[in-house]
């Protein structure tokens, strides 16, 4: 009886090599109640974050669609700003790039200039 082994665990317990994995005592129970826990949270963040957010338009009394959007092209014109980054890339040697913008300051104060207000949607 001394070289009779006791076997412990399930199938899915045991090793190629005979031996067994030790569970963890919170290793069941902590498992399935963390994924519920994640869930629900994400759950939570997502649909605060969608009953919160407003949308906003520009409005002016008297203007049409097609004033606004002539008026929107000529701001956005202005607000153009061009940029420059040059750096040396530590492998292939001096790299940069360059581009144009648009300056949300410069056309927020153009639009207003020309009479609109950016207001929350009712």
């Amino acid at each position: 009886m001394a070289d009779a082994k006791m076997e412990v665990g399930t199938a899915e317990d045991r090793r190629i090599d005979g031996t067994t994995r030790q569970e963890l005592p919170c290793e069941k129970s902590s498992s399935g109640l963390f994924g519920v826990v994640a869930v629900s949270v994400a759950l939570v963040l997502i649909s605060g974050c969608a009953s919160t957010q407003k949308s906003r338009v520009w409005t002016k009394p008297g203007s049409t669609q097609q004033s606004f959007a002539q008026d929107r092209y000529e701001r956005i014109k202005d607000a153009r700003t061009p940029y420059s980054n040059t750096y040396v890339d530590p492998v292939t040697g001096a790299a940069s790039s360059s581009g144009v913008r648009v300056d949300d300051g410069i056309f927020v104060a153009s639009m207003e200039a020309k009479g609109y207000e950016w207001v929350i949607k009712e």
